[in-house]
């Protein structure tokens, strides 16, 4: 059997196998650099052909922690573990993509390929830019792609403005006073004020305008024993949003229900929100040249701007600091992402890896 290296403790759901699969085939393709270790696990390929711009394109490569149920021959053998969001076949069109246009050489300039872990944590692009991966290798513009099932496979969309939502996390401490279940008179109970807030803000969520998410994910309380009232409760959950200005509102509105429910309940009641990841922000000039690339691979009608999604994507830091686009590739009738029968369809690779290719061999948009 073969033994696999741990994990790393940084990116749980990345491993160095993987990563170092990635470097041993990008070695056998020719191309002219590989470096390991960026920003942890991260991997950068480089194809130099010279004077002209520099474009990089960047696929993420770790998994979830879930148990796999797709019963495919091919399903996941980590236990716990599955590709449930395809970041494997992404890993698999980018790996297409340095094939080609090391093999090829059609373009000038470099192309900077990144091997990206940590998507899912979202703290893989934030450990690649503080290793310095924009500077180190002179990276111009940047691309990604992400699959996206429904809808017919290998159409895409290249939205303008915002694609994905800013992704934060709110949490709510709740201190009430406890005691013993028979004497709730002399208690403060903070689960009573927990249910309190969590149904005030799903009130907040159905009146929110379009762009806003908030939901409740999780409540803590109690000690394990039936019969204690705890001295503390805490809710957290998702706050994502497409429009700051918007955001800030309901970041208001969700302080004074907290603070009118606790005074209600009298009990104390501490909200927090802990950005996670910005708005994934497509670049106009570039988004609109990989629409172009797209229709004139697949056919204009087959690529639109479509509407920004709600999840979240660490893409958003290369753009806040250098222009690119983040496309969706549809993947046809599949398991939705994040679920455990959930199977990549493999029909997109080869069209994915083409979108690659094209937006190098183009000039990248600069």
């Amino acid at each position: 059997m073969v033994r696999r290296p741990p994990r790393s403790p940084l990116f749980p759901y990345t491993t160095l196998f993987r990563s170092a699969v990635v470097a041993h085939r990008l070695r056998s393709f020719g191309v002219d650099q590989v470096v390991e270790g960026v920003g942890g696990h991260g991997v950068v390929a480089v194809i130099d052909q010279g004077e002209g711009p520099t474009v990089a394109l960047r696929a993420d490569m770790d998994a979830l922690p879930i148990p796999e149920t797709s019963g495919l021959s091919y399903a996941s053998e980590i236990p716990g573990r599955m590709h449930a969001c395809g970041h494997d076949g992404h890993t698999t069109m980018l790996l297409g993509a340095a094939h080609s246009l090391a093999g090829r050489r059609r373009f000038r300039g470099r192309v900077v390929l990144l091997f990206q872990p940590g998507e899912e944590t979202l703290e893989g692009a934030p450990a690649m830019l503080d290793d310095g991966v924009l500077d180190r290798f002179g990276i111009e513009v940047i691309y990604g792609l992400h699959n996206l099932p429904g809808g017919e496979a290998g159409t895409m969309r290249v939205p303008d403005g915002a694609a994905l939502a800013s992704s934060n996390r709110f949490t709510i401490l709740i201190r009430g006073t406890g005691g013993h279940a028979a004497l709730p008179q002399l208690c403060r109970n903070p689960i009573d004020t927990a249910a309190g807030i969590a149904t005030s803000l799903h009130l907040l969520q159905q009146e929110a305008p379009p762009g806003i998410v908030l939901a409740t994910t999780n409540v803590t309380a109690g000690t394990g024993a039936y019969n204690i009232i705890p001295d503390e409760a805490r809710l957290e959950g998702s706050l994502r949003f497409l429009d700051p200005a918007a955001a800030r509102s309901v970041t208001s509105e969700m302080q004074d229900v907290v603070s009118a429910v606790a005074i209600d309940h009298g009990v104390t009641a501490d909200l927090t929100i802990e950005p996670l990841c910005p708005v994934t922000r497509n670049h106009p000039v570039q988004a609109a040249y990989a629409r172009d690339v797209a229709g004139r691979l697949m056919g204009a009608t087959a690529v639109t701007e479509g509407e920004p999604l709600m999840a979240s994507e660490d893409f958003a830091f290369f753009l806040e600091r250098r222009p690119g686009a983040f496309a969706f590739i549809a993947s046809g009738d599949t398991p939705p992402l994040h679920n455990s029968a959930y199977d990549f369809n493999d029909e997109i690779l080869g069209l994915g890896a083409s979108y690659w290719v094209k937006l190098v061999e183009e000039g990248g948009g600069i």
